[in-house]
């Protein structure tokens, strides 16, 4: 909205007044899966071009420019400051989101002209959280990989979030409600049925033109620990982001899972 207020460069205005091109993202949006908060930036930022070259720790940060590099040499980087003062990429990387209360970018002239030729690439304006009067919110992270362990967390904290362990392993979910919530009955279905209850909606993803992948990749750990688990993943990984893959290819997939000829027996 353009009442909100935008920082600029060593104040605030409000963004109708604003004539520089600034871009400021949530905080919110920086949250993933990761340590370095520079891998949140690809895709998110317009203006800022963001790459990753290796995924080794500690040489895992992201590079990344702000409408491309305007000097050559030494410090083609943008400068970043935190609450007025410079810092590192380095220093960037290893931040907490959660810390963050802004975050923008100066991309033009006009934005960056009170940095002077420091500006040249641009300039990331970060500015932390502040104290404020009223009852005390205590957050952490991190740990969280079963019901049980949310069990536990529960008799101290408000709520937790299985974000990680519910991907890795999405069957989790299916004990959540009867639980932690005290709902009567376990889940009436099993992995296959809740499989073959998704087929419609993947048909018509891929009628729409989408790609198997985008739907089984939320499903690689469906069958975690399962007999069959490790093939059914691999099969998927291998052919669902093929164009010409359709729901046989889930079949397919499926069919590595199924009892095998031993124990349906004894079932039977």
């Amino acid at each position: 909205a353009l009442e909100e207020v935008q920082v600029v460069a060593f104040s605030k205005q409000k963004k109708n007044s604003v004539i520089g091109a600034i871009t400021t993202i949530k905080a919110s949006e920086l949250k993933q899966p990761s340590s370095n908060m520079t891998t949140a930036f690809a895709g998110k930022i317009a203006g800022m071009i963001s790459y990753q070259r290796s995924g080794e720790p500690g040489a895992d940060n992201a590079e990344f420019f702000i409408r491309g590099v305007t000097t050559f040499g030494y410090k083609n980087n943008p400068l970043i400051l935190l609450d007025g003062l410079e810092i590192t990429t380095e220093d960037l990387a290893r931040m907490e989101p959660d810390n963050v209360a802004t975050f923008s970018i100066m991309k033009d002239a006009t934005a960056t002209s009170l940095y002077g030729a420091r500006g040249a690439n641009g300039v990331i304006l970060v500015t932390t959280k502040e104290g404020k009067k009223g009852k005390a919110n205590v957050s952490f992270r991190g740990g969280v990989e079963s019901l049980e362990v949310s069990e536990q967390h529960l008799e101290y904290v408000d709520g937790v979030m299985l974000g990680r362990a519910a991907y890795q392993n999405p069957w989790l979910l299916s004990d959540v409600d009867t639980r932690l919530f005290g709902a009567s009955g376990a889940v009436s279905m099993d992995r296959e049925a809740a499989i073959y209850a998704m087929l419609p909606y993947i048909e018509q993803q891929l009628a729409n033109g989408a790609r198997l992948h985008h739907v089984t990749r939320h499903m690689l750990g469906l069958y975690q620990g399962q007999y069959g688990g490790r093939q059914y993943r691999r099969h998927l990984s291998e052919h669902a982001h093929k164009a010409e893959s359709g729901v046989e290819v889930l079949r397919e997939a499926m069919a590595f899972a199924a009892a095998p000829p031993e124990r349906a027996a004894v079932a039977g």
